[in-house]
């Protein structure tokens, strides 16, 4: 099930921009740094009368694009928990890549893409579907 379909309002405003950071910015999906230099995807969304803005680091757009592939879309700041419920749906023998990508992007968030001897991890490619 897709958190998306529960969904009974979407954003007035989306606008996305792929930028270039000048300062440091929190991932607002992983809570890892992007660091300057790094490139990363800036949303602002008008939502009930609000603005929000949001820093995605490349890491995670590639889980949200894979949802917005999947499921139509994505809740700002809860990709992680619907990666990782999409991990606990993926259990038959036939969906083992799937369910290995689902587990490693998982892994990777709650991380904050770094592996076990501190290096940032690659970024990873889009599963097939």
């Amino acid at each position: 099930m897709c958190r998306i379909d529960d969904l009974d309002e979407r954003s007035a405003v989306h606008n996305e921009k792929q930028t270039r950071a000048r300062k440091a910015h929190a991932c607002s999906e992983c809570a890892r740094q992007i660091a300057p230099g790094e490139t990363y995807l800036r949303l602002r969304s008008l939502f009930d009368g609000s603005w929000s803005s949001f820093a995605i680091c490349a890491h995670c757009t590639v889980a949200q694009a894979w949802l917005v592939r999947e499921c139509g879309g994505y809740i700002y700041t809860q990709v992680h928990e619907e990666i990782v419920e999409h991990f606990q749906e993926y259990d038959r023998p036939a969906q083992r890549t799937l369910r290995f990508w689902l587990g490693r992007v998982a892994t990777g968030m709650k991380r904050g893409w770094r592996r076990r001897d501190g290096q940032l991890m690659s970024v990873p490619a889009l599963v097939s579907a």
